[in-house]
């Protein structure tokens, strides 16, 4: 199984499906320029740290836009994105969510799955200050992009979260509420 790993960051879900597709599987951990250069250079170090002396030796490290990718189109057949789908919708807007998902949909085989894993946002607020989504608008970004939506799950829920703090907030930190789609390449 070949899974990819969308905007990877320090990379902790790129080694969890490291382990997950095991020695004959291989793990793209992607990221944009941006994101290496972030908190000056925290996910850079991090990731380089993680994959240090072929430790995670299924893994390929690719830096660059995701439209960019040296990677053959319909070759993955799973890829993820944690925490980032809300900074495209935030930030870009719908459309940009849209274009995201559709570069990401292109790697994927038929019937491949993108699971997006994101903070959970209330309809009302102001979401982008809170670096937070409600789950609608991302399921309605997935679906323009063409995917159908198999599945929704609140296993990363947190009651506890009121969804009014902003996500790096001490008191909510790493607690978030969070929500799970899997969308599926048609």
């Amino acid at each position: 199984m070949t899974a990819l790993d969308v905007i990877a960051a320090s990379g902790y879900y790129t080694e969890i499906l490291s382990i997950a597709v095991g020695p004959n599987g291989r793990v793209i951990a992607q990221n944009p320029l941006f994101v290496l250069k972030f908190r000056d250079g925290v996910n850079d170090k991090a990731l380089s740290q993680r994959l240090a002396n072929n430790r995670l030796s299924n893994v390929i490290r690719m830096d660059g836009d995701i439209e960019k990718l040296d990677v053959n189109p319909g070759s993955v057949d799973l890829a993820i994105t944690a925490l980032n789908f809300h900074d495209i919708y935030n930030r870009g807007g719908k459309d940009a969510a849209i274009d995201f998902s559709k570069a990401v949909m292109v790697l994927l085989k038929p019937g491949g799955v993108f699971g997006v894993i994101d903070h959970k946002g209330a309809n009302s607020a102001d979401n982008a200050s809170l670096h937070r989504m409600p789950l609608a608008l991302a399921i309605e970004a997935l679906e323009s992009a063409g995917y159908l939506i198999e599945a929704t799950s609140d296993v990363l829920r947190n009651p506890n979260d009121d969804m009014t703090k902003m996500v790096f907030s001490p008191e909510i930190r790493g607690k978030t509420d969070r929500f799970l789609i899997k969308a599926i390449k048609p």
